[in-house]
């Protein structure tokens, strides 16, 4: 077996030449009707491995000319603003390689609408139906500035992605207090959106959660695009009489059952329902064994199987729980984690933030209500950053060393070598 030392090594290395993995991020989410305040939740872990610096902004409403496009990648769709835009928190990568930061970043409207995303690999289909090179991050921006709830924000997307395409193969989310849509893309204009059970709670890890669909829906909780089905066909990855079962069918074969990602989703239900599902039939919803905290959600981003036959790092007796072969929720390449807890009034909401790996650090809370964060959070103002999002320069990073997300993540990496130690201060904290 590779020593714990060599893959922590390694995986530093990596780090700072800015490779990437095709898989990251784990959400979770919890109906409103399976948390304690009866409000729904939304947990997620920012994982990349790009070089890139993190930031915190709250952008104020703007106001467009009306006949105004933009563009995000020199490659992407031109598409029109919104005349005026909502305010938003948003947490933005500034990085170089590749021209900009397409889908790590997150957004909190005004109306409480948070839209994330999950990579789900690569698009079964190698040529995708696109319009001017389709959708990249402007899907997630368009529904920030624009979303009155969760559904209008769903709306919103389908709409965008019918007329352009996607340009990949990722499941967003997009919730509100009250309900919360998944929006499971599997490039260019093909697409499933499905409402979570308000008595239930989903883990997402990388690989596409839908499962058996009934078609055409039932009901209103199900949507699929004009012509899945015949598109499927056409593919021969369906056939006529079978069951629809939307993994199996628009899953990329090499990213089927990948145990990078259905170990995590099987420990994260496990922790939420008390039952270990089988990794190879893992369901996309359960019931939780009891009603759902913050707190809960903050273990389940933490978590490296602490306790189970999972933990190589042996309770942090033999190496930190980020180098060890198993791919852990929170993992070395973990740059922020967020939490949004709903309340019964809107304005006393909390957005909590973990800058750096969770496990390592705690979560600010910021209410919706406040709109701003501390100076120490940012170094370019939320609208030049937005401005200059594709066209970031190396520059900007030569002065940022004291800034909150640098600092942490400097001393994150610093304390991997003495992970127990490390550990044992923030539970002191």
């Amino acid at each position: 077996m590779i020593s714990c030392l060599v893959i922590l090594t390694f995986l530093l290395a990596v780090l700072v030449a800015g490779r990437r993995p095709a898989e990251a991020c784990t959400t979770v989410v919890v109906g409103r009707s399976a948390s304690i305040n009866g409000n729904v939740l939304v947990g997620h872990n920012e994982d990349d491995w790009d070089e890139l610096y993190r930031q915190y902004h709250y952008m104020p409403r703007r106001t467009n000319k009306l006949g105004d496009t933009v563009r995000a990648e020199k490659d992407g769709a031109a598409i029109p603003c919104a005349y005026e835009t909502l305010g938003y928190y948003w947490a933005e990568s500034r990085q170089t390689v590749d021209g900009g930061a397409s889908f790590t970043d997150f957004f909190v409207n005004e109306n409480g609408v948070v839209v994330t995303s999950n990579n789900c690999g690569e698009p079964r289909d190698a040529n995708p139906d696109l319009v001017d090179g389709g959708l990249g991050y402007l899907l997630r921006r368009s529904v920030a500035e624009r979303a009155k709830n969760a559904r209008d924000g769903l709306g919103t997307a389908m709409l965008m992605v019918d007329q352009y395409g996607y340009r990949g193969c990722r499941t967003y989310t997009i919730a509100d207090q009250n309900e919360c849509w998944l929006l499971v893309l599997v490039g260019g204009r093909h697409y499933a959106a499905v409402r979570v059970p308000d008595d239930q709670v989903v883990v997402i890890a990388n690989h596409l959660p839908l499962r058996l669909i009934d078609l055409p829906p039932r009901d209103n909780r199900l949507i699929v695009s004009r012509g899945l089905v015949e598109y499927a066909k056409e593919k021969k990855w369906y056939t006529d009489g079978e069951k629809f079962d939307f993994y199996h069918v628009f899953q990329h074969p090499a990213k089927r059952n990948d145990p990078r990602s259905t170990i995590r989703q099987r420990h994260g239900l496990r922790l939420l329902s008390g039952t270990d599902y089988p990794e190879n039939d893992l369901p996309f919803s359960v019931r939780p064994a009891r009603k759902i905290t913050v707190k809960d959600l903050k273990q389940l981003l933490s978590y490296h199987y602490e306790g189970t036959e999972d933990d190589l790092s042996l309770g942090y007796r033999k190496c930190s729980p980020h180098a060890t072969e198993k791919r852990t929720i929170c993992s070395l390449h973990t740059i922020d984690s967020f939490i949004m807890e709903y309340d019964a009034i809107l304005g006393t909401s909390k957005l909590h933030i973990a800058p750096g790996r969770p496990c390592l650090t705690t979560y600010k809370q910021f209410l919706l209500s406040i709109k701003a964060v501390p100076d120490s959070m940012y170094w370019l103002s939320a609208e030049r950053a937005m401005d200059t999002h594709f066209s970031v320069q190396p520059s900007e990073f030569k002065a940022i060393g004291n800034k909150l997300w640098p600092k942490i993540r400097r001393e994150q990496d610093a304390a991997e070598s003495n992970y127990a130690s490390a550990k044992a201060r923030v539970r002191t904290n």
